[in-house]
């Protein structure tokens, strides 16, 4: 079980409260998508976009009766929603001393005999530790056991609910995890950063530390090394020092930095040349597939890794490029991908893009086929104008397609999956064209 303590980040892309309020909506009895929408006033298509995101995350089953679709809430929803994310950044002493608290809290808790549950194990995971100048907050993983008078009364969970919180009104479910509920309010202070799963480490994270033992576990079958105070503090200082050699003004240069800039810093470079772009095109253009549609100032090395606004790392791509790119501290990376699949497909890059993953995925290149069914359907067309008509059948296809959500484009498998269709009505085609 997970807790939310922050709501600043989207959950599945849907704002925390409203993911949240839709598993309530769901909890009791499975709901249509137009109850949903009517219910939060939002449109049917948006209420089914939300619908499937937090259904794909396992926060809702889907259920169908009498051809219709209803929504219900599984246990990950009921228990394990999750914002996780925190909008500003921690130091690093406020790191470590949160780390201490949570220790110095554990040990109170255990010392608790009347609390049903003891605290086993701590570990403190996430990207902190392979990646401290992106420390957000601390995701702790805790594992539990109940203590001896509570293990010999099957029933416990439910009376020590009724002792606590007899005014309080909860679904059977929220009753049953009370105690942990209860040892999470424990833990956490108001506006702390941090989240707790109640499961196994192992489950959540690779790079898991370990923080906190009970004093009732022995310690020589723990798997992992116990965190030290020195460690913690030493973690807490390499946070500092990652943080702190980022300039804090170049958030600021962003605005000041033009399309046009980026163009004249690398207009006269080898590596730009090479890119075959006319510069006065090269401002509105992506640099990888061409594209005109939502250019962005791309950073070659992250602003997260390091990277900073001023035009030597930056570059021009298009949404889709731009979401595709690699994200490394190492320069070169980002200038080679670009360069090797302008170079590639220069012209009708997308087209191009989905006819290799086609090829990719049935084994076979999409032009070959094409001069088999001109072959085998005797048709005088030429293979460049039979080409040009699967096109215009791939984009007929593409119409009765869809996208993810929060993307505008068909990716490269839907767009391979509409040449197959394509392959498949280009014969009836041909028919057509050579009466």
């Amino acid at each position: 079980m997970s807790m939310v303590l922050n709501g600043r980040r989207l959950i599945c892309g849907i704002n925390p409260k409203l993911a949240k309020k839709i598993c309530e909506m769901c909890r009791d009895y499975p709901r249509s998508t137009e109850e949903i929408a009517r219910m939060l006033s939002i449109s049917e298509i948006t209420a089914e976009s939300w619908l499937v995101s937090l259904a794909e995350a396992d926060y809702l089953n889907v259920e169908i009766e009498s051809e219709r679709i209803f929504w219900l809430c599984t246990p990950k929803g009921y228990t394990s929603l999750v914002a996780a994310r925190f909008g500003k950044p921690l130091s690093g002493e406020e790191f470590a001393n949160l780390l201490f608290s949570i220790m110095q809290r554990a040990r109170e808790y255990n010392a608790n005999e009347t609390f049903p549950l003891r605290i086993d194990k701590i570990y403190a995971f996430g990207s902190v530790f392979t990646q401290p100048w992106q420390i957000e907050d601390p995701n702790l993983a805790i594992t539990v056991s109940e203590r001896p008078w509570a293990s010999r009364d099957s029933n416990w969970r439910l009376d020590y609910y009724a002792q606590r919180s007899a005014s309080q009104h909860l679904s059977i479910v929220e009753q049953l995890y009370f105690a942990e509920e209860e040892l999470g309010r424990f833990l956490k202070r108001k506006k702390e950063h941090f989240s707790i799963y109640h499961q196994d480490a192992s489950e959540v994270s690779d790079e898991k530390r370990l923080l906190f033992i009970g004093e009732h576990i022995d310690p020589s079958g723990i798997d992992g090394v116990l965190m030290t105070i020195s460690e913690i503090r030493d973690l807490g200082e390499k946070i500092t020092r990652h943080r702190s050699a980022i300039p804090k003004s170049r958030r600021s240069k962003i605005a000041r930095v033009r399309n046009e800039d980026i163009v004249n810093y690398w207009r006269n470079s080898a590596w730009f040349i090479e890119l075959n772009i006319l510069p006065e095109h090269a401002a509105n253009c992506c640099w990888r597939c061409g594209s005109r549609q939502d250019i962005q100032r791309c950073h070659i090395v992250p602003d997260a890794l390091g990277g900073g606004f001023e035009e030597s790392n930056l570059v021009l791509l298009c949404a889709r490029c731009h979401a595709e790119g690699p994200n490394l501290q190492d320069k070169n990376i980002m200038l080679d991908w670009i360069k090797s699949y302008r170079k590639k497909w220069p012209d009708d890059f997308w087209i191009n893009a989905a006819m290799n993953e086609y090829e990719r995925i049935y084994n076979k290149d999409i032009r070959a086929e094409v001069e088999e069914i001109l072959c085998r359907e005797g048709a005088s067309l030429e293979l460049d104008a039979a080409i040009a008509e699967l096109e215009l059948l791939a984009n007929e296809a593409a119409t009765a397609a869809t996208f993810h959500f929060g993307q505008t484009w068909l990716n490269n498998a839907s767009l391979a999956g509409c040449f197959r269709i394509a392959l498949e009505e280009l014969p009836n085609q041909l028919r057509r064209l050579c009466v």
